[in-house]
């Protein structure tokens, strides 16, 4: 063989050494198809066409003698390294079984725990889900009402009877209340018959207030006046809160007509001569016969009137020469009397503030916490108009109130749809309008009892007056009697000339904003005459006592004592019944067994 067949020969070998050795662990096979190559794992895979490299420049083929001795030496450094590179890639020996058998167990422990984990997370992530959800639908209740139906079939962005919780299903809490009312409630009526009427009656106090206070009206259901000047919104506050009302056939309401909203089984109306017949409305007949025709009532199945009694008042025509057939003023003020609530509609661009209001607020001296204003404000386009009108009716009802704190003030737009830049703010404005009407109408024994000490309060100084003008006039009248008639007239007309209201003051430590004006005791001597009544000292008794201290102890002691003991057993009776009581709970000793003889 000569030189160069050896040379060709050892070039071969080289290839096929190199072919055998491609992969480490596999072995060439020469009936592979070239297909399988790439599956097989003998030609490397072919990378994306983003990644492929541009091919190398082919070499030059091989020269003869010396350049194929190169390449043969070429070719064995390569197949050499490619063992050894094979050499690094061979696995490790595989471990003993007991090894085996130990990371086994480990690896098993940690999947379940790797499942147990995610069975928690998966657990976490729902009770989140579900706190989001539910937090996402009290946000909503409690919005401004994205929802479709947060008005409760209404086009305002609230309920009417979540906010006034008309809703409430925990009837047993409500039954609980009602109980310790009814109770305190008989508590007070026992004051007002025991302390306050004797001397009431004695001094004709029901002539100078025109009014009379007894059972009927502290049992009656909490009453909420409503009363504006002519067509500023009431007609849209009322369907609002009651519905649309089922009024039947004939009957018609006028603007001058007094009307009465009470709850029945079955929609009805009642005529006034109905009306009057009921003991809470019967001193209503004092004022004439022809407030009768004024005066009616409409009965609905409405859960806010099973807890309130509506009153709608005439449209108020101030400054007006319409010439009406009873004192309006008057039965206004009669209302305002016994109302829990007074809601006062007005419009800010025309306010009148005439003979009825003038009364209406005179009637609310100390208690102008239980008005409430609504302006109303919706043809106003921007919040600088709202504000500017809510100004304005704060400058005009300033001088008929003598206190340091305005009247609750809200600007609303019943008679609008709430739309507009205004929209967020009479929203917010109307939500808390009739937040604060329930708590107003929840503190019903508060009220009443609030509304008996300062009829006590009342009486009382009205009994001292009358005695010190009945002691002035006999100090002061003649033995023979001739200037008597006389000398009773000027003691009425001028009483402080006499040092009257000065020596009362002295004697009760009123206030002199407590006493009656003394315009008032002109008309009253002209009805009552003064050498009619009795002094206080003649009305003592040694058994009875006198009617004068009866009613101090009331002021002072009785009814503070009933209000505290109420305050302080109302949270209890909600969780226990039998706290439900003002009955002091005292300790009775068990009786001792006889022992058996």
């Amino acid at each position: 063989m000569n030189q160069k067949s050896s040379f060709s020969l050892f070039a071969l070998l080289a290839v096929l050494l190199l072919a055998v050795h491609i992969d480490g662990k596999k072995k060439f096979k020469w009936n592979t198809p070239p297909e399988e190559w790439e599956a097989e794992g003998l030609v490397a895979a072919e990378k994306p066409a983003a990644e492929v490299e541009e091919p190398e420049a082919p070499a030059p083929p091989p020269s003869k003698g010396k350049d194929t001795k190169k390449a043969a030496a070429h070719a064995k450094k390569d197949a050499d390294d490619d063992d050894e590179d094979d050499d690094d890639d061979e696995p490790a020996p595989p471990p003993s079984k007991g090894k085996d058998k130990k990371k086994e167990v480990e690896a098993k422990k940690d999947e379940d725990d790797d499942e147990k984990a995610e069975d928690e997370g998966s657990d976490t992530k729902v009770e989140d889900a579900k706190d989001e959800d539910e937090g996402d639908q009290e946000g909503s209740e409690a919005g401004s009402g994205g929802d479709e139906d947060a008005g409760c079939g209404t086009d305002r962005p609230y309920c009417v009877a979540d906010l006034l919780h008309l809703n409430e299903d925990d009837h047993e809490a409500r039954r609980r209340k009602d109980i310790l009312i009814n109770e305190a409630l008989g508590r007070l009526n026992q004051i007002v018959n025991n302390q306050i009427h004797p001397l009431e009656k004695m001094y004709k106090y029901e002539h100078l207030a025109m009014s009379t206070f007894g059972e009927p009206e502290i049992f009656a259901k909490p009453l909420v006046l409503v009363m504006e000047p002519y067509k500023r919104g009431k007609s849209s506050l009322l369907p609002l809160l009651l519905g649309d009302t089922e009024i039947e056939e004939g009957d018609e309401i006028e603007n001058t007509d007094f009307v009465i909203y009470s709850h029945a089984s079955k929609p009805r109306t009642l005529e006034g001569i109905q009306v009057l017949r009921n003991e809470t409305f019967e001193s209503l007949q004092r004022f004439g016969k022809s407030l009768a025709s004024h005066l009616k009532a409409i009965e609905l199945p409405h859960p806010l009137l099973e807890r309130v009694t509506l009153v709608e008042t005439p449209d108020v025509l101030e400054n007006s020469k319409l010439d009406r057939e009873f004192p309006v003023a008057k039965v206004h003020q009669w209302f305002v009397a016994r109302a829990d609530a007074i809601i006062l509609i007005v419009e800010p661009d025309r306010v009148d503030v005439g003979e009825t209001l003038e009364a209406v607020f005179k009637e609310l001296k100390d208690q102008e916490d239980l008005l409430l204003v609504l302006i109303e404000a919706g043809y106003k386009t921007s919040i600088d108009d709202s504000v500017k009108a809510l100004r304005k009716m704060a400058w005009s009802f300033a001088p008929h109130f003598d206190v340091n704190e305005a009247p609750h003030m809200y600007i609303t737009s019943f008679e609008k749809p709430l739309d507009g830049e205004c929209s967020e703010l009479y929203g917010r404005q109307e939500r808390q309008f009739l937040v604060d009407l329930h708590k107003i109408l929840d503190h019903r024994f508060k009220n009443r009892l609030t509304t008996v000490y300062e009829r006590a309060v009342d009486v009382r100084n009205h009994a001292f007056l009358v005695d010190k003008f009945l002691d002035t006039f006999i100090q002061k009248k003649s033995f023979f009697g001739s200037n008597n008639k006389a000398l009773e007239n000027d003691i009425a007309n001028f009483p402080s000339k006499f040092g009257i209201y000065e020596a009362v003051l002295r004697r009760t430590n009123a206030s002199a904003d407590d006493l009656p004006d003394p315009e008032e005791y002109k008309a009253f001597f002209k009805t009552n005459n003064l050498q009619s009544f009795k002094s206080l000292a003649s009305g003592c008794s040694f058994m009875g006592g006198c009617p004068s201290d009866k009613i101090t102890n009331a002021i002072l002691y009785d009814l503070p004592e009933l209000l505290e003991k109420f305050t302080s057993r109302l949270p209890l009776c909600v969780s226990d019944v039998s706290e439900c009581t003002l009955e002091d709970k005292k300790f009775v000793p068990a009786q001792k067994k006889k022992k058996a003889h």
